[in-house]
């Protein structure tokens, strides 16, 4: 995938790739990142309860499709709300407040992207990733 986020829409979903074009696909974001990680030798499910294990969350799972290349999504919400949006871990840098109680997000080429979810939630997906990635490298430290 080369997209940086995916919203679910009625039609399934809307992709925004690195020069901010929509592309509107057939299926939803949580289908597409299911056949990813299954291409890449796991299942969504697996993926999600690694993430649960390693971080203790047991909200908002993170799914790390593949690790080369790497390819980490995170969720605004619960997978099963309408208005979930799905971020592209590797590409986000930063969330910063914006207008309307929004959260607009700075990604590694510059662009910046304004949601409807709240800076807290995207900083705290960051972090929750930040850790998972270290367990999983072997850099975390030894019981925490």
């Amino acid at each position: 995938m080369k997209a940086y986020i995916m919203k679910g829409s009625s039609k399934g979903m809307t992709s925004v790739d690195a020069e901010g074009n929509e592309t509107v696909h057939p299926k939803r974001p949580e289908k597409v990142l299911a056949e990813e990680c299954l291409m890449h030798g796991s299942s969504l499910s697996g993926r999600e309860e690694s993430f649960r294990y390693l971080t203790g969350c047991r909200q908002k799972a993170a799914v790390l499709v593949s690790e080369e290349p790497e390819e980490l999504w995170f969720p605004t919400l619960s997978k099963k709300n309408a208005d979930c949006i799905w971020i592209s871990y590797f590409h986000a840098v930063k969330a910063f407040p914006a207008p309307f109680n929004q959260c607009e997000v700075l990604f590694d080429n510059g662009m910046r992207i304004a949601l409807n979810c709240s800076c807290h939630t995207i900083g705290l997906q960051m972090k929750r990733c930040h850790v998972f990635l270290q367990k999983i490298n072997g850099t975390a430290e030894k019981n925490k």
